[in-house]
């Protein structure tokens, strides 16, 4: 623009004008430098913050880990030490020759207790080694490995299987199942561990009374229902039913042998089929009905 005064620019007018000039260019400079710097800050604080919560996360997740090992450790030595110092501590009497003394009826006490301890040392080894399999988020039924199931006959199975045990209880097991037994896909054997691990359960925590399974169909998906009437489960227990290595609070007075992997087996066959569901209603002291639903095929 021109000069206030209405004079030529002299040469120290251009001099002053270009030493402005590049102040207020190192001005600008700065403040484009300020701008990036912030820009970093900004970015290098983001950075930190998700790397602090990833570590966090790890940290949460490694806890968890260690818990869960703990809560193994403490489960699978008593649950596999027991049955194992019984084994080896009436195996040992054999071996002195002191049960070979006893009359026949106490000898077969003996063999019966082996073989009943060797049979729950399998059943633990066994639950462990299936909770490890299906500890992932891959274990789902993929549709080639699926058949059409028929329950009636998986359930009566069941019922069979369990009769014995529940007898040593004076506990009935009771079976209400429709004329035309409902299918569903699924794979036989993991549909009756889960029912199976139901009814085990009901048994062991009932002191008197029933075990039912009831099964039904309602619209377009089969309920398997397993009733008892047995011990409860508290309230506060309830949340944290299916996850690994958990038990009730009060279950462990009723059933020491429990190795706390049997629901969550449970949940996680059913949730291995597609829109499988798991629900459950308990009130303590008056017993639990576990609900077990799938899309009926016809």
């Amino acid at each position: 623009g021109r000069k206030e005064s209405g004079e030529v620019f002299t040469g120290e007018d251009l001099k002053l004008l270009d030493t402005l000039a590049a102040q207020a260019g190192v001005a600008i400079d700065n403040a484009f430098l300020y701008e990036k710097i912030n820009d970093f800050n900004q970015s290098l604080q983001e950075k930190v913050d998700e790397q602090t919560s990833e570590l966090q996360d790890q940290a949460e997740h490694l806890k968890k880990l260690l818990k869960m090992r703990s809560e193994f450790l403490d489960i699978a030595s008593h649950q596999l030490r027991t049955p194992v110092s019984v084994i080896l501590g009436t195996i040992s009497m054999f071996k002195e020759g002191s049960v070979g003394k006893l009359p026949l009826e106490q000898q077969e006490r003996f063999i019966d207790n082996i073989y009943q301890k060797a049979i729950k040392l399998n059943s633990i080894v066994k639950d462990i080694l299936n909770a490890s399999e299906m500890d992932t988020d891959e274990f789902i039924f993929t549709t080639e490995k699926l058949k059409p199931v028929d329950i009636r006959e998986a359930i009566k199975n069941i019922q069979t299987n369990f009769t014995d045990l529940a007898k040593e209880k004076d506990l009935k097991i009771k079976v209400e199942l429709p004329e035309v037994s409902p299918k569903i896909l699924s794979i036989g054997d993991y549909l009756e561990q889960a029912i199976s691990n139901l009814v085990d359960n009901a048994i062991n925590y009932t002191q008197a009374g029933e075990i039912v399974i009831k099964l039904m169909s309602r619209q377009g998906r089969v309920i398997i229902a397993v009733s008892d009437t047995g011990i409860g489960i508290p309230k506060d227990d309830q949340v944290k039913l299916f996850g690994k290595f958990k038990r009730g609070s009060e279950a462990k007075n009723y059933h020491t042998d429990g190795s706390g992997l049997g629901l969550f087996i449970v949940r996680k066959i059913v949730k291995a089929h597609e829109g499988g569901r798991i629900n459950f209603k308990s009130h303590p002291g008056e017993g639990t009905t576990f609900i077990l639903s799938f899309p009926e095929v016809k």
